[in-house]
């Protein structure tokens, strides 16, 4: 059956899209019953159940168990010397594992984890120079699976998650800079498969954080950097005998700031923005029927302050951004889809000039908003129609002394659009086109 939403289609490519990174893998003997490196998980085709590609190959009627566990670290320093320079090297690395595995006659499980850790340090000092610098990584990773596998049923879970940090820092007689970055990741997910029901459920996420800040002391200036961002995403699937599900949310956000002083020039800047982003999707599909639905949105702040020793200036705003879709089909690939779209531009200005004692302040707002209805049966194209509203809205107040007094200008606009389209049985077609 044809999925009403293409972009939500509930098949093997949606559950992999849901569980990237799901797989697991288990150095064991290669003619074992749970070589794990063969097992891939939730890549299917299309017309292959979600469980489907999971391989527990070659299997024996004796029971085995096997269990291995791994360690291995080092540690090591370089430093080098002259009369003006010195430079020091170190490096540290850990890795640990451990895995087991059991077969029985009707029954296998393996389960595994793994982590790894390094840090790293570069530090160089030049007397002659008068410089420092130094630079330092570190990064940690760990992951643990585990799956079961019964007569009827099977099971697998996984998690993993990574984590770094790294700094560079340089100092070159009045010249001071840092630059540092740190990121976090981490991903969990689980499956089940039985004999009539396979289910699947993902979550991952993702953090970040960078500043750069420079010091200028010959030319008295200042600037800093820096961003943050926050991803998560989660997903899950159900397939029964004769319908099946999948939902899927995601969220992101992030705030960044840029600063700038440049004491020499009695000049000061700072520009900060914030966003936020949401979407959900779901789809059902059934024996004779399926629906869809997804909905996301996306709103960003700013705000920006410039001055100087002639003028300052200020300014606020907001963009936002929503879209949304529902659809429905039938038995006959009878089909109803709605979607919609709004976006909002909103800002706010001020400015004033010291110089001939004046000043300005504004506003700008914009919406357009859009809304459509689609009727088929099978690829015919039974009713159409759109509808669009866009507003432009623009106004500004200025005074000066050396001029004639206070001006105001206004602008304003409404567009109002609206499209319909009928289509009969039969090869001809009556049209209704309207505009505003």
């Amino acid at each position: 059956m044809k999925n009403v939403l293409r972009t939500l289609t509930v098949t093997g490519a949606l559950a992999a899209s849901l569980f990237a990174g799901g797989q697991t893998s288990y150095a064991a003997e290669k003619e074992s019953l749970l070589d794990l490196d063969r097992i891939n998980i939730l890549e299917s085709g299309e017309n292959q159940s979600l469980l489907e590609n999971i391989n527990i190959l070659d299997r024996n009627d004796d029971q085995r168990v096997k269990a291995d566990t791994v360690t291995d670290g080092n540690i090591k320093t370089d430093v080098k010397e002259t009369e003006d320079m010195k430079t020091t090297v170190s490096e540290a690395e850990g890795k640990a594992g451990a895995a087991a595995a059991i077969e029985g006659e009707d029954t296998s499980a393996a389960a595994k984890a793994a982590g790894s850790g390094n840090i790293s340090n570069e530090t160089i000092v030049d007397k002659e120079n008068d410089t420092y610098s130094s630079k330092t990584d570190a990064k940690a990773s760990g992951e643990t699976g585990a799956m079961i596998e019964g007569e009827d049923t099977s099971a697998a879970a996984n998690a993993k998650g990574d984590a770094g940090i790294s700094n560079e820092t340089v100092v070159k007689e009045d010249k001071y800079s840092s630059k540092t970055d740190a990121k976090a990741s981490g991903e969990t997910g689980a499956m089940f498969k039985g004999e009539d029901t396979s289910a699947a459920v993902n979550a991952k996420g993702d953090a970040g954080i960078s500043n750069e800040t420079v010091v200028d002391e010959e030319k008295d200036t200042y600037s800093s950097k820096t961003e943050g961002n926050l991803a998560g995403e989660t997903g899950a699937v159900l397939e029964g005998e004769d319908a099946s599900a999948a939902v899927k949310a995601k969220g992101n956000a992030g705030i960044s700031n840029e600063t700038m002083v440049d004491e020499e020039n009695d000049s000061y800047s700072s520009k900060t923005e914030g966003s936020l982003g949401t979407g959900i999707g779901t789809v059902l599909e059934g024996e004779e029927s399926s629906a869809a639905a997804n909905a996301d949105t996306n709103t960003k702040i700013w705000n920006v302050f410039e001055t100087n020793d002639d003028s300052s200036k200020a300014a606020i705003g907001a963009d936002s951004a929503a879209n949304f879709g529902l659809g429905l089909q039938g038995e006959d690939d009878e089909s109803v889809m709605i979607n919609g779209m709004s976006d909002i531009l909103t800002g706010l200005w001020v400015q004033s000039n010291e110089k001939d004692d004046s000043y300005e302040a504004g506003l700008n707002s914009k919406t357009n908003n859009q809304l459509g209805l689609n009727l088929t049966n099978g690829e015919e194209s039974m009713l159409g129609a759109n509808v669009g509203l866009m507003t432009d809205l623009q106004a500004m107040f200025s005074d000066s002394e050396d001029g004639d007094g206070s001006e105001s200008n206004f602008k304003s606009g409404l567009n109002l659009g609206l499209n319909l389209m009928l289509n009969g049985a039969t090869d001809s077609e009556d049209g209704l086109d309207l505009g505003l």
